[in-house]
């Protein structure tokens, strides 16, 4: 599993693709553009949760975090500020996001602040059509939570146990009765999400 160090790094890789992609399809061009699998955000909205995110972190601003209402808040106080300076906001004020992550001192929201950015770059690239980063060391990481999740849910519903299988291995009892054969994109897009 992932050290601190590496979690840092992967919150830094996805935000770089993240600008990068919306950099290279022209901010203008994809701004006001509604990005799929969002809360019919824009693609300047989307930026302005992200950005939003980073700002209520790292001064504490946590009440109704990590929630819906959260959200909306960040997207209302950052979606009209002009997006390259969200960009470059964004891109500066990570550096504390990341020093937190490499730390190990985000506390609860090391899990959702690397889940939600890895969702938000999946939700971009639908939007524009590049696929990728669909496989790596962020899907091994996420699936151990995910699937260690998986025992207490399936319990908790009254349900038989059960495993998944992923191209990246076996996750769940040995013996379930019940099996789910899926790739780790898709399974991190279908669950990954409700954790956030």
């Amino acid at each position: 599993s992932m050290t601190a160090y590496d979690l840092a790094d992967a919150y830094r890789s996805a935000r770089s693709r993240i600008s990068g992609l919306i950099s290279t399809a022209g901010l203008d061009t994809v701004a006001g553009r509604t990005v799929p699998a969002t809360p019919l955000w824009n693609v300047h909205q989307l930026v302005a949760h992200l950005r939003g995110e980073v700002a209520d972190v790292a001064d504490g601003n946590l009440e109704g975090a990590p929630g819906d209402e959260w959200t909306a808040k960040q997207v209302e106080r950052w979606g009209g500020v002009p997006l390259p300076v969200l960009l470059y906001e964004w891109d500066h004020d990570s550096k504390f996001i990341e020093a937190l992550l490499r730390s190990g001192s985000a506390g609860p929201f090391t899990v959702p602040l690397i889940m939600d950015i890895h969702a938000h770059e999946q939700d971009l690239r639908g939007l524009l059509g590049i696929p990728g980063e669909r496989t790596g060391p962020f899907y091994e990481w996420a699936l151990e939570i995910l699937c260690g999740r998986i025992p207490d849910r399936v319990a908790r519903a009254g349900l038989a146990p059960m495993a998944v299988l992923t191209p990246l291995g076996r996750f769940g009892a040995p013996d379930a009765p019940v099996t789910l054969s899926i790739s780790e994109w898709e399974y991190t897009r279908e669950i990954g999400r409700a954790h956030v």
